[in-house]
């Protein structure tokens, strides 16, 4: 491996902070998807039952 100057090191830490944060919001989307699926297939559920 080629030693790195300090630009490219930076550069490699900003990406690597970048893709970390990306992770972590798609995390999140993730949760709060499932969540709004449950609420959606519990008031689909409720509204079936009503109609029997």
């Amino acid at each position: 491996m080629k030693p790195l100057n300090g630009a490219e090191l930076v550069a490699r830490v900003k990406a690597q902070n970048r893709i970390c944060e990306f992770y972590r919001e798609l995390e999140e989307d993730k949760k709060n998807l499932e969540t709004l699926l449950g609420i959606t297939t519990a008031m689909a559920a409720t509204s079936t039952s009503e109609i029997h």
